[in-house]
C-alpha cells in the first residue's frame, strides 16, 4: 500500500489513473474521501481516465498524522472503491519575522573650558596635561579667549 503524502499548507492537486472495463457507460461522478473518526469527502473532476482532486483547506479538517482514503468512483447508479490507502499529512514550510528596534542614540559630547591657548602660525595646541584633552579637537573662537573643545567619538 503506497502512502499519499501531502503538506498541510501547499493544496496540493492530486491525481489518479481509472480504467473502466466491461460497460459503456462513463463516470459520473469521482470522490476522494480522508477519514479517522470522521470522513471528508472532495468532490473530483473526471476527464481523459483521469480524476483530478484539488485538496484544498485539509488543515481546517485534520492535524498533521496518518489518515486513511478512499477514491470513490460513481458510474450510473453503481458505487466502486477502486483504491484505498494512507495519506500522511505534514507540516509544510513555515516562515516567521519580527520587527527590531533600533535605538540610535547619538554621541555628541562639548564642554566649555578656560584653557590657555597659544598659536604658532597654523599650529593649534592645548597646554594640558590632562590625558583626555589630548583626543580633543580644538575649535578657536577669535572674538573672546575662550576655547571650545568638541569631543570626536
Amino acid at each position: 500500500m503506497e502512502t499519499i503524502k501531502v503538506k498541510i499548507n501547499e493544496h496540493p492537486e492530486l491525481i489518479f489513473h481509472i480504467d473502466i472495463s466491461g460497460t459503456s457507460d462513463t463516470i459520473t461522478e469521482v470522490r476522494l474521501t480522508i477519514h479517522d473518526d470522521r470522513k471528508v469527502s472532495y468532490l473530483g473532476k473526471y476527464r481523459d481516465g483521469k480524476a483530478y482532486f484539488h485538496v484544498d483547506e485539509i488543515e481546517r479538517y485534520f492535524k498533521t498524522g496518518i489518515f486513511k482514503y478512499e477514491l470513490e468512483v460513481f458510474i450510473g447508479n453503481q458505487y466502486f472503491i477502486p483504491l484505498a490507502g494512507q495519506i500522511e499529512i505534514s507540516d509544510g514550510v513555515k516562515v516567521t519575522a519580527e520587527k527590531e528596534q533600533l535605538k540610535i542614540e547619538p554621541k555628541i559630547e562639548a564642554q566649555l573650558i578656560d584653557e590657555k591657548v597659544t598659536a604658532k602660525h597654523e599650529e593649534n595646541k592645548i597646554e594640558s596635561k590632562n590625558e583626555e584633552h589630548k583626543k580633543l579637537k580644538l575649535v578657536k573662537s577669535k572674538s573672546k579667549k575662550i576655547a571650545y573643545i568638541v569631543r570626536i567619538p
